[in-house]
């Protein structure tokens, strides 16, 4: 196992995280197997929960998919539902959520009723190896990207529907691939650490707000 977390409403269910692709959850208490998830193709590079540890997100390298799966009905063969998920333009390493999302809210977005909360951080990019030998695929391709929860089963770009400017633009990058990702508690900053040493912080309220002024202009242009 490349990882290790409680999850479940309770807090009794631990579950593994392997390079088969499979998240494997366990009894804590008596060891026992409950449920097994091919939740990548390929190994799976992390695994993030809110606070209520009834959403479960996976991220992998090698199909460079993000995935929201539903933990509420329990994590037995056939319970565990995905939500949402992305293809990204890079491998991912990293996957963190906003700890006071919400099922209610997955589902509410699902259906037509989208917040404009940053919801979802993945990160990653290619080996230094491969970016000397080839160049990066993208400018950005060391930069934390931000999502949220978009209509369907899709999750999407934050800030990206009324911005010109991508939220993925943000400056002040890493020069490796990112390993980790955190939200601050009141979800305002972003935290990536990457394989260059460095640990950045970025403001995520600001863009939030750009965005909001954006949009009251647009409205005022109509």
């Amino acid at each position: 196992a490349t990882q290790v977390a409680f999850t479940g409403a309770e807090g009794i269910i631990i579950c593994s995280v392997h390079t088969s692709g499979e998240v494997m959850f366990w009894h804590s208490g008596t060891g026992q197997l409950l449920g097994l998830l091919e939740a990548q193709e390929g190994p799976v590079s992390m695994v993030a929960f809110p606070r209520d540890r009834t959403l479960m997100a996976s991220c992998g390298r090698n199909d460079m998919l993000v995935k929201l799966w539903d933990l509420s009905a329990g994590v037995a063969p056939g319970q565990v539902k995905l939500l949402q998920s992305q293809l990204s333009d890079r491998p991912l390493n990293a996957v963190a959520l906003r700890p006071s999302l919400s099922r209610g809210e997955v589902l509410s977005a699902m259906t037509g009723c989208p917040r404009s909360s940053c919801d979802v951080l993945i990160g990653g990019g290619q080996d230094a190896r491969d970016v000397a030998l080839v160049g990066a695929g993208t400018d950005d391709q060391f930069e934390p990207l931000p999502l949220r929860m978009g209509e369907g089963a899709a999750l999407v770009g934050w800030l990206t529907r009324d911005s010109d400017e991508p939220a993925k633009k943000g400056g002040g990058g890493h020069f490796g691939p990112i390993h980790c990702l955190s939200f601050s508690l009141d979800t305002e900053i972003c935290i990536s650490a990457s394989e260059d040493g460095n640990v950045r912080l970025r403001h995520l309220w600001p863009a939030a707000q750009q965005q909001q002024q954006q949009q009251q202009q647009q409205q005022q242009q109509q």
